[in-house]
């Protein structure tokens, strides 16, 4: 409804014939309009003031205040129980299944996730002793400063000073023999 119109009826002339003229009020509420259409008298709505609102939010605030205090009393004694009788805190049934619903499905997950993590687990636990059993005591590791590992094993070490040697002695021949030098 875009605006209701009100029909006032005046008279002119004579008073056998009327003229109807229909005037829009905006001011009027729906309540109004239909009282005013029924024919009964409707009283002059005064305008709204500022102090209007703060009674209403006052009122509103009191008995939302009210009740969520109910509520949340309700709450608290389905939870707890009330003291006068003593009962123990216990969750509704649904809740138990529930988690136990969940506390399975995770279960359920978490193993299948886990499975091939800890064979890969297990086979490099398993390598890391044939490793060690293999190299024991052959293998001298050193932490340096800038964290780099360094390790030296006994034959390596050897066979590197074999491998040294031999390479200076073709290198000393071929400079005997005329060949250009290798830097």
């Amino acid at each position: 409804m875009s605006g209701v119109k009100r029909a006032r009826t005046t008279r002119t002339g004579t008073g056998s014939s009327s003229q109807e003229q229909e005037v829009a009020d905006p001011m009027m509420t729906l309540e109004r309009r239909m009282e005013y259409l029924r024919g009964r008298p409707v009283a002059k709505e005064r305008p709204v003031t500022l102090s209007d609102f703060d009674q209403l939010i006052g009122q509103e605030g009191a008995l939302t205040r009210r009740f969520s205090r109910r509520a949340a009393t309700a709450f608290d004694i389905s939870v707890r129980g009330t003291y006068e009788t003593g009962a123990p805190a216990v969750p509704p049934p649904w809740v138990a299944q529930l988690f136990a619903d969940l506390d399975s499905r995770v279960n359920a997950t978490v193993k299948a996730t886990l499975q091939p993590v800890e064979r890969q687990m297990q086979s490099l636990e398993e390598e890391m002793k044939e490793l060690q059993t293999a190299f024991d005591g052959e293998c001298t590791v050193t932490m340096l400063r800038n964290k780099s590992v360094v390790a030296h094993m006994a034959d390596v070490n050897e066979q590197l000073e074999e491998i040294k040697r031999l390479w200076m002695i073709s290198r000393r021949r071929q400079i005997h023999r005329g060949f250009p030098r290798y830097s």
